[in-house]
């Protein structure tokens, strides 16, 4: 196969993955009096690292709005035409953190929590878009996975309507430690406990051993919820319907911040009697942390749920880099503002400047995500992509022209002086009707392009085409693109009956 690309950047063939280990990515929400905030560059940001200015090198804006395309040309096929609605959530249902019996004296009225919360729940799923990214989630004495995102809403509403809420935890048993009255713990796996460290949400179920109580329970769902996240580019809610947390926010969001997830814990229980609920101060210590927001108090359940699932904020991902010096382990607090505009912005308080580059985990969750694009029935759109598959050659030795345009809006770019270098995976992929791969081969671009390149193409997309000489099973064509650097990928599956 060979690539041909417009713009007349260099090309190489790889095998590798490229990235540097000293990148630190943060997602913001902007938005101000008005609503969101959109079309901000990255020099309208200023960040400070544990009081260090630094300048925003990559900057990717993802919105909540719907970018169907209804006006290319009917030979034209994007992964903008069915690109979903919103940002991706999972919906944790937890009657597993909900306590119900007697304790110290007090009887709590804790255990028809989740009950309450579920007609908010289902409500909320009949008003949603039908394009909405949803994953559903139950934590009980099990962790249950019960509808992934290719699921449709009225799967969705059936697992809820199916699913038992009733409190999972007896107060007279539970060895959390400090749940009531005590100070909540850092959990951490030890010879006491055992735990469910990550699995994919194609298992189905994960069975969470519990002799380290349910705390430990807990991490290990939330452990299997980054693991996940972890494959999906960009921001990633987490709408978690709980009550009575045994642990420190802070614990929660150092599992969940590298997936990028922010988390919007929503206190099932309702409006409290008790001026100050076990479990409070947990949940907006995670939201703070994360960059999400915390609904305590309050029997608007329903309007908090559509709050999270309905969110259409635009959020940026801000890219800068750090020096060797810096990457020393430990906390780094993060202060972030936008120089031009009177907003609010959200983001997490910081992040661990862990030494060694880029872990296993994360390795083996970027490896995951390609594979899941290479099978996965639905197209990625994180990446805009549009590709036109013309018939060429002969009938002895057919061949296929692939034009494609890839939209800038989702690769990094990092300015360098008066040039944005970045760079462009291409992969194309041949299956047969089994879905099995016959033949694949990875390109890369090398972007490097002017102020007034880098405007016009953020207007156009950068244009390239690819060259296929399909195997006589071939039955269908994969063209994959993926930004290296933030692993965002776009993608187009191209049955061969679609050649013009």
């Amino acid at each position: 196969m060979a690539l041909a690309i417009a713009l007349g950047c260099c090309l190489r063939a790889s095998g590798q993955l490229t990235l540097s280990s000293n990148l630190v990515q943060v997602g913001v929400v902007v938005s101000d009096s008005k609503g969101p905030v959109r079309g901000l560059r990255a020099e309208d940001f200023v960040v400070l690292d544990n009081g260090t200015p630094r300048k925003v090198r990559v900057l990717l804006e993802q919105s909540g709005a719907t970018a169907a395309n209804d006006t290319l040309p009917a030979a034209v096929h994007s992964n903008e035409q069915t690109q979903a609605t919103g940002t991706p959530t999972f919906v944790l249902m937890d009657n597993l953190n909900v306590i119900f019996g007697v304790c110290q004296g007090k009887s709590l009225e804790e255990d028809h929590a989740l009950a309450r919360a579920k007609p908010a729940l289902i409500a909320a799923l009949k008003e949603m878009d039908i394009h909405t990214p949803i994953a559903l989630y139950g934590l009980g004495r099990q962790f249950k996975v019960l509808c992934d995102f290719t699921c449709s809403r009225e799967q969705l509403l059936d697992a809820v309507q199916r699913y038992d809420p009733m409190a999972q935890t007896w107060c007279e048993e539970d060895n959390t430690g400090g749940s009531h009255g005590g100070a909540a713990g850092v959990i951490t796996d030890d010879s006491s406990g055992s735990s469910v460290t990550g699995a994919s949400a194609e298992e189905g179920m994960i069975g969470a051993r519990t002799t380290g109580g349910r705390a430990q329970t807990t991490i290990s769902a939330l452990q299997a919820i980054a693991a996940r996240a972890s494959t999906i580019p960009g921001r990633k809610n987490l709408l978690w319907l709980t009550a009575n947390l045994p642990y420190s926010g802070e614990t929660i969001a150092r599992i969940m911040t590298p997936a990028k997830i922010t988390i919007y814990p929503v206190d099932s229980r309702g409006l409290q009697l008790n001026p100050h609920p076990v479990g409070i101060d947990a949940m907006r210590d995670m939201a703070a942390d994360t960059g999400g927001i915390a609904y305590v108090n309050t029997n608007d359940i329903r309007g908090a749920i559509r709050s999270v699932i309905d969110d259409r904020s635009a959020t940026y991902t801000l890219g800068f880099y750090v020096d060797a010096a810096s990457v020393d382990g430990k906390f780094h607090l993060l202060k972030i503002r936008a120089k031009t505009h009177d907003a609010t912005l959200r983001y997490a308080r910081g992040y661990f400047a862990t030494k060694g580059g880029v872990s296993s985990t994360q390795q083996v969750a970027l490896a995951s995500l390609l594979r899941a694009a290479i099978h996965s029935p639905f197209e990625a759109s994180a990446v805009p992509l549009a590709v036109t598959m013309k018939q060429e050659g002969t009938t002895d030795a057919p061949s296929l022209r692939l034009e494609a345009t890839v939209g800038l809006s989702g690769v990094s770019l990092q300015q360098d002086e008066s040039v944005w270098r970045g760079e462009i995976d291409v992969f194309t992929v041949e299956q047969n009707a089994a879905g099995d791969v016959l033949a694949h081969k990875l390109n890369q671009m090398q972007l490097g392009l002017t102020n007034q390149q880098f405007d016009d193409y953020t207007r156009s997309g950068v244009k390239f085409s690819v060259t296929v000489h399909p195997q006589p099973q071939t039955s269908v064509i994969r063209v994959i693109v993926r930004d290296p650097i933030t692993s965002r990928m776009g993608s187009m599956i191209l049955p061969l009956r679609k050649v013009q």
